[in-house]
Parts: C-alpha cells; sequence; structure tokens
C-alpha cells in the first residue's frame, strides 16, 4: 500500500524528536480501518503494525482526537469534533504514515464511544535482560503499550503491569534478537527473566503475522521454532505477528488453555513478509484419550550438519489420523535451525551446540490437543566432534542386577554414545556366562584409542555413597588394554586415567575379566558424574572389544 508523508508534522515533529533522547519508536504502518465514515464521536477501529507509542492520530484538520492504543497491532481512535473528511493520519516522535483511503466525516448523532478499559488491580514488575547491542528499548503490547529502555547494566524494567497477557520485544534496526519475543502471563507476582540476545546483522529481516479465528482468538499463544524462536500473544482481533526475523523455515503453532488449534503451519522466509499465516480454533473436545510417548534423548545432532530423525516412541488412543508440534514456547524448543514437522520427525540444520529439552505434542483427526505432549531432549555437538551413529530401537531388556546404581544394560540407548566409536547389543554371545547373554555391549572403534562414553541417566549422577566402580571386559586381540576415567557435570574430565588391568586379572582374547577400581584411585569419591570413559589404549584402528554388568558398589 502506498504511503505518503506530511509535511506540516515533519515540522512540527523536529522538536519533540531533539527532546526525545535515546528513545526507540516503532514506524507506524496501518493497513485497514472500519468503519470508514461516521460522525463526531465514531470509534474507528484501525489494525496494522508499529502503533507502540502513539501519540497523535489526525483526521483531516482535526489533531485532537482521543486515541487508545490497545497494542502494537490494533488501535481505537474517537472521532472528534472538528474532524473532516481526509486522509487518517499516525504519528509518533519519530515517524508518521498516512493511509491512502479517506475517512468520511458525516452529520448526525453516533453511538457512545466504546469506554476505555481502566487498570485492574494485581499490578506488578515485568523484567529481563538484553545482551549484544548496547541501546535498544523493549515494547511491551497487550493490555497496554508501553516502551522501556535497557539501562548500561544490559536490564529492563516495567512496573505497575496490570493481570494479562503481553508480548515482549527488543527492537533496534539492524539486530536480529533471539527469542524474537516471548509472551508473559502476568497475574499478581512479578515477572522475571524474560531475557534476549541481540547481534548485528546485514543481511534484510522479515516478518511472519497471521491471525486466529474462533473460540481461543483472543490471549491465544503462538509460538515459533526453525531458523528463530520465540513465542506472541494474539491481540483483541486475534492478530499476531513476529518481526525481525532471518530468512530461514520456520513453524508455527498456537495454544490456549481449554481450546484446540488447526493444525501447525511451516512456512520459509526467502524475500517478502509472510502474512496470512491463520489458525482456526473451538473449544476443545471432551475426552481424549491420547497417550504419547517420546524418544527421549533423541540421536546427537552435531552443528552445521543435517540432521532428522523421528521423536516418536508411541502413540494410541484418539481418533488417529495423528499430526504433531512442539509444545508451548515455555516448555523449550528445538535447536535453532531445527524444526519439528507435523508427521513427528524433526529435522533441520542445528546452528548452535548445546543440550535442548521440549515438548512433542499430538494431535489426533479430531484436534484435541488436552493432555498429549512428553518430554524429549537433544543434545547438539560442536562442528568438530563427529556425531556418533545412532542405534536402532531395542528388544525389551532385563531388570538390572540388584545392588548396582548405574547399570548400563541398556547404556546404547538411554545414554547416547558419545564421539569415537559404534556400540551395538551383543545379545547372542556365550563365551563368557554369566557375564555375557543378553546385558553385554560390542564396541567397535571408528579410528584408534577410541572409547565408549555413556552419559549419565539424567544428565548428572552423584556418586556419594559408592566407593567402588566395576565392570568387566572381553578383548579380542591379544595383548589388548584399556585405560577408564571420568567427566563431571560441565563437561571437564575429572579425576585421573587409570591402566585397567591393574585391578583384576590380565586381558585374555576372547576371555571376560571382572574389574574392580576404587573411585579414590580414580579422584570421584563423591563427585557429580556426567559421564565416564572406558577408553582402548591399544592403537588399532577399527578394533573391537566387549564390555558388561558395569556399575557402582557401595
Amino acid at each position: 500500500m502506498p504511503r505518503r508523508s506530511n509535511v506540516f508534522f515533519l515540522i512540527a515533529m523536529s522538536a519533540a524528536t531533539a527532546a526525545m533522547g535515546a528513545t526507540t519508536y516503532p514506524q507506524p504502518l496501518p493497513s485497514s480501518f472500519s468503519p470508514t465514515s461516521g460522525p463526531p464521536g465514531t470509534v474507528i477501529t484501525v489494525t496494522g503494525s508499529g502503533f507502540t507509542g502513539l501519540t497523535q492520530v489526525w483526521i483531516g484538520n482535526a489533531h485532537d482526537s482521543t486515541v487508545y492504543v490497545v497494542n502494537d497491532r490494533l488501535v481505537k481512535v474517537t472521532v472528534p469534533a472538528d474532524a473532516t473528511t481526509a486522509h487518517l493520519g499516525f504519528i509518533n516522535p519519530q515517524h508518521s504514515d498516512f493511509l491512502p483511503t479517506n475517512f468520511t466525516v458525516t452529520k448526525g448523532t453516533s453511538p457512545a464511544p466504546t469506554p476505555t478499559p481502566g487498570p485492574t488491580t494485581g499490578a506488578t514488575t515485568v523484567s529481563g535482560a538484553v545482551s549484544g547491542p548496547t541501546t535498544t528499548a523493549v515494547l511491551l503490547t497487550g493490555k497496554s503499550t508501553r516502551v522501556a529502555g535497557v539501562n548500561s547494566a544490559g536490564s529492563y524494567d516495567f512496573a505497575e503491569v496490570t493481570a494479562g497477557t503481553y508480548t515482549l520485544s527488543p527492537t533496534i534496526a539492524g539486530h536480529v534478537f533471539t527469542p524474537t519475543s516471548v509472551v508473559a502471563h502476568v497475574a499478581g507476582e512479578p515477572v522475571k527473566n524474560l531475557n534476549f540476545s541481540g547481534s548485528p546483522t546485514s543481511s534484510p529481516t522479515y516478518r511472519i503475522s497471521g491471525t486466529i479465528s474462533g473460540t481461543g482468538a483472543s490471549d491465544a499463544t503462538v509460538t515459533l521454532n526453525g531458523s528463530n524462536v520465540g513465542s506472541a500473544a494474539t491481540d483483541l482481533g486475534g492478530s499476531y505477528s513476529f518481526s525481525g526475523l532471518p530468512a530461514g523455515t520456520y513453524t508455527l503453532s498456537a495454544s490456549l488453555p481449554g481450546h484446540t488449534f488447526s493444525q501447525s503451519k511451516t512456512v520459509t522466509l526467502s524475500n517478502v513478509d509472510l502474512s496470512e499465516n491463520n489458525f482456526s480454533s473451538v473449544a476443545t473436545p471432551a475426552g481424549s484419550n491420547i497417550q504419547i510417548a517420546a524418544v527421549d534423548p533423541l540421536p546427537t545432532a552435531s552443528v552445521g550438519k543435517a540432521y532428522s530423525a523421528s521423536v516418536l516412541k508411541s502413540i494410541s488412543g484418539g481418533a488417529g489420523s495423528y499430526h504433531y508440534q512442539t509444545g508451548a514456547f515455555t516448555t523449550g524448543t528445538p535447536p535453532l535451525g531445527m524444526i519439528l514437522n507435523s508427521n513427528g520427525t524433526l529435522t533441520g540444520t542445528p546452528k548452535t551446540a548445546g543440550r535442548y529439552t521440549f515438548e512433542v505434542c499430538a494431535a489426533d483427526a479430531a484436534g484435541d490437543l488436552t493432555a498429549t505432549c512428553a518430554p524429549t531432549a537433544i543434545t547438539v555437538a560442536s562442528s568438530s566432534t563427529p556425531t556418533p551413529t545412532p542405534t536402532p530401537t531395542p528388544t525389551p531388556t532385563p531388570t538390572p542386577v540388584s545392588g548396582t546404581s548405574w547399570v548400563y544394560y541398556n547404556g546404547v540407548f538411554d545414554w547416547p554414545g558419545d564421539y569415537s566409536f559404534v556400540a551395538s547389543p551383543n545379545y547372542e554371545d556365550t563365551s563368557g556366562d554369566p557375564l555375557s547373554g543378553p546385558h553385554d555391549i560390542k564396541v567397535t572403534l571408528e579410528s584408534a584409542y577410541g572409547g565408549w562414553l555413556p552419559y549419565a541417566k539424567n544428565w548428572n549422577f552423584n556418586s556419594a555413597g559408592y566407593t567402588k566402580l566395576t565392570f568387566a571386559l572381553k578383548p579380542t586381540v591379544a595383548n589388548q588394554t584399556w585405560s577408564v576415567f571420568f567427566v563431571k557435570v560441565g563437561d571437564v574430565p575429572v579425576g585421573i586415567y587409570l591402566d585397567v588391568s591393574k585391578y583384576g586379572p590380565a586381558p585374555v582374547a576372547g576371555k571376560w575379566a571382572t574389574y574392580t577400581v576404587p573411585l579414590s584411585d580414580l579422584g570421584v569419591l563423591g563427585t557429580s558424574i556426567y559421564k565416564f570413559c572406558i577408553q582402548d589404549q591399544t592403537g588399532l584402528s577399527s578394533n573391537s572389544w566387549y564390555v558388561d554388568n558395569v556399575g557402582f558398589e557401595p
């Protein structure tokens, strides 16, 4: 839609701009208004974006209309008595914009204007931090629209925020923020730690927007995943938007307690903004009996490498014809650069190393999303670290031997392997009963001096209360040797490396032997452990060996 500025406004604005300081205001971009005509007293509803900080709406010669900014994308304007038929002009201390279509002022008496909602009880603070740029502002939109500056320490806060649902988003030209925006649910208690990280960019950024219709139109939360992440609340008209997004692929999903929404959307930003990404909603059907379990954890991914894996372990109940989406933003997100597709596969190319947790939610043919989410997690290794080969879903395994605390019998699966081996169950080895059979794992190295490094379940094992580590090994070549060591929480090597043969019999090819090592000798007595390693020291590429019955003992 074409725009034209107003020379009189530009002259009048200069003094206000000089006094404004470093505060940044968005460019108002009205898109439509209703009604298109009416007498003084008529309330005009205007949709668009950039209404935060709006100070005036001009209607012809009238510069004194009453303006109620509902949020950044919705404003209500009361036509004053001196209004004349003309374009509507939207003005803040830095920017202006005029719609090309006239509002026609008629004679007569209009209905009383809709009263502006007053403040409610339960006002509190909303605060957080912004890292990256040295100057920026944070927009708060929802029941009210406000702007807060970021101080020299990188912090911002809004005081006296009344109960309601709000969207917070930092803004400064030439930067991308992660998350791009965050929804805050204010209900009396202070809302803290709504943090953002910004980085400069010379590439263009874009906007994704849409509306929600039906019973869950307003105050719904739309969650964004993919090349960036974030959440945004819908306004009174059901509209939402995400701005400042880099080009890439994204998924959008909607949620609101008590309501069910149409299927999630996958969109690709390339060189234009994307609008009309709309959802429909109905009251949630009663009697859902969907049961879902997710693969947890997922096979490890690697920065910069394409990835694809199913997140679904099992699902039952409901009306069938399931589709999947991520849970609400507050439950976590997939790694940047990855999306959960509606068929239940996690795909993409991760950008940043780390461990990520999120929810997988399922809907059936009836669209029921009630109580149908399951948690999962994925680790993204750095680009310099090879990704281990994923292992197949195991057959059911027996109950671990009693008296051990960290029995590895399902370690191939519940503890995803680390970086220099291929591990596989070897349920048919009977050469050394009772150590072999249904528990043993065959380790095949991908390079010399590789090892078997299972993660602790839940990523943290406190060895307090245990004094020994025990395990059984079976070599496949003569003079095979190993060392054992630990890594503490935080991925830092801890303790010392020990020669396994000093704590049991000399290894004999094809023969099982058990080794018991005091934790005090390893230097990890009472230490919180992230993973441990049994590392082959023979120096042969593609060597293999067997491990069994690993556990801690009192």
